[in-house]
């Protein structure tokens, strides 16, 4: 998994709130997060400009916050993310943009994972942001185009 970024707080001064406000020990603070969009679609032409980067806001009641692939998988070559902003506060922000058009058309998607809850890796709490990127080709189609025409004429 990859891991963006972790943000946590720990020790430091005695009237820190912790998060979930200031709960009595019988009533430990709930952990939450919540990602806008809850999606991000590119689409962009073979060989063409990159398209628009996206920001996906993550709004988190927790002790940090770690964004990074499933499990077993890697980022994809295609795909970059970058926080914008603190990440040490809620909400964050993390930037996603493509990093190549490629040269053929291609379908490709992915899944980034947003998480939260104790810094001891408890009471962990996720939200996943599905990527799809689309990539045509114009040049494919006219090709296609061009293929299906009659290729022999008769002459009388």
């Amino acid at each position: 998994m990859l891991s963006l970024f972790l943000a946590a707080c720990g020790g430091g001064g005695s009237k820190s709130t912790p998060p979930g406000g200031n709960n009595p020990p019988n009533n430990p603070p709930t952990y939450t997060i919540a990602v806008a969009p809850g999606s991000v679609q590119f689409a962009a032409n073979a060989r063409g400009t990159l398209p628009a980067a996206q920001d996906v806001t993550a709004t988190f009641n927790g002790e940090g916050l770690v964004v990074g692939t499933l499990p077993g998988t890697n980022l994809p070559s295609w795909l970059n993310l970058t926080v914008v902003g603190s990440p040490t506060s809620s909400p964050a922000q993390v930037r996603f943009s493509v990093t190549t058009t490629g040269t053929v058309a291609d379908s490709l998607s992915t899944t980034i994972r947003f998480v939260t809850g104790k810094a001891d890796g408890s009471q962990v709490v996720t939200k996943d942001v599905q990527v799809t990127y689309t990539i045509t080709d114009p040049l494919d189609s006219r090709w296609q185009a061009c293929a299906s025409r009659p290729t022999s004429a008769s002459w009388s």
